[in-house]
């Protein structure tokens, strides 16, 4: 497994993650930006108050869909090809954004890049896996993730700035073109590292993929950790906002600065741990972020006044971004190469579930609770999902994992 890709005709390392990157950088600038456009897109499109949340579900909705979906058919095909099909439907699905002159349109062209988003992501995190050795994953994992922290950093004031003064159509018709050059990379930068075998590709063959690594203590206890970090990540954030206004008077500029600084943390840490995990190995370094993490996001409710929030934050975000590159990397490895599309795939699909949990359950409780109650909850789940990984997953070593079909 740590035997670098000699493909012949291999691009340079700092293109293939650059290629990586901007397909990370325009997946979580869209996803960020359509909660602070969701007003200009009531008042423009006349939609009801009650069906602004449904563009947010849509999207997540089919993105944990086709990610169930691509996995497998990656595992098959190829990355490249799976990377070149969602590169340019995500490009298409941006740039009819352009066209979405009601709601209905809207609702369906968010569906289509969500269905493009899950398709195309996770195996851009397993394309890292093929390519790269593991003694360097970490590495590796940590540059094209930070694509998700700089789509925070410039993507979203980018996007914000572009909507007021012109249309909220605006950024996605900008991050449409980034997605146009990201598929000419793609197209031109990613090879096939070859390698696949095995049983011919149905539905079949996919569900007991699924079945298989499910069937694994270690997956069930990776996947069911995710799913938890997610969980308490949306508890966190989601009404975190509405609480800087409500009770510490802040101004919804101070509020983006906050989540700007979060960014800076995000981008500046990710590469860092990646790094880190290398040498130190990745379960150590992400029990220590999601440990820190817990116990800043308990300590948040008890701020005096917005200023204490920059600090705080920043250092929540960078105790995360310690859990984000090591998590990925220990994914690709954590089963055998043939599966880690699937693998991956899984991941992110549960991951979904934990976050839409998250958010469905914040608003009652912070209704009854305040953000205290949203915090402490979120703090508990971060923790747990630290002590399940902690005990129940292994760190993998540089030999080939175990077929989960011979497990």
């Amino acid at each position: 497994m740590d035997q670098p890709d000699t493909s012949p005709g291999r691009a340079p390392d700092w293109l293939i993650l650059l290629t990586l990157w901007l397909v990370m950088f325009a997946v979580s600038s869209q996803f960020l930006i359509i909660a602070p456009l969701l007003p200009r897109i009531e008042a423009v499109l006349h939609v009801d108050e009650e069906l602004l949340g449904s563009l947010v579900t849509a999207y997540a909705a089919t993105v944990g869909v086709f990610a169930i979906v691509a996995g497998p058919v990656s595992d098959k095909v190829g990355r490249r090809t799976i990377l070149r099909l969602g590169t340019a439907g995500f490009a298409g699905a941006l740039l009819l954004h352009g066209l979405a002159d009601s709601y209905l349109k809207l609702l369906a062209v968010r569906a289509l890049a969500g269905a493009c988003s899950g398709l195309m992501s996770g195996a851009a995190a397993a394309y890292v896996g093929d390519v790269f050795p593991y003694s360097r994953r970490g590495w590796a994992m940590g540059w094209v993730m930070s694509g998700m922290a700089f789509g925070q950093i410039v993507g979203v004031p980018m996007g914000s700035a572009l909507a007021s003064r012109l249309d909220f159509r605006a950024p996605f018709l900008i991050l449409g073109a980034v997605m146009v050059v990201a598929f000419f990379l793609a197209s031109r930068v990613l090879h096939d590292p070859g390698g696949r075998e095995g049983r011919q590709l149905t539905l079949a063959s996919a569900v007991d993929s699924y079945r298989t690594l499910l069937g694994r203590g270690e997956v069930l206890a990776l996947v069911t950790s995710g799913a938890m970090m997610m969980l308490g990540v949306s508890m966190f954030i989601v009404y975190q906002p509405k609480w800087l206004e409500a009770s510490l008077h802040a101004t919804p500029d101070q509020v983006a600065l906050m989540f700007l600084a979060g960014g800076l943390a995000n981008a500046t840490m990710a590469p860092v741990a990646g790094r880190l995990s290398d040498r130190l190995g990745r379960k150590g370094v992400i029990v220590a972020g999601s440990a820190g993490v817990a116990v800043l996001m308990a300590l948040t409710p008890m701020l005096p006044s917005i200023g204490w929030a920059y600090p705080l934050f920043f250092l929540v975000m960078s105790a995360a971004a310690m859990r984000i590159s090591p998590l990925n990397a220990l994914l690709t490895a954590i089963v055998e190469d043939r599966y880690r599309g699937t693998m991956l795939s899984l991941s992110m699909s549960t991951s979904q579930v934990g976050f839409a949990l998250g958010s469905a359950a914040a608003g009652p409780i912070y209704a009854k609770y305040s953000f205290a109650g949203d915090a402490r909850i979120a703090a508990v789940a971060t923790l747990l999902a630290a002590i399940i990984l902690a005990v129940a997953v292994p760190e993998p070593g540089l030999e080939e994992p175990a077929d989960p079909a011979a497990a």
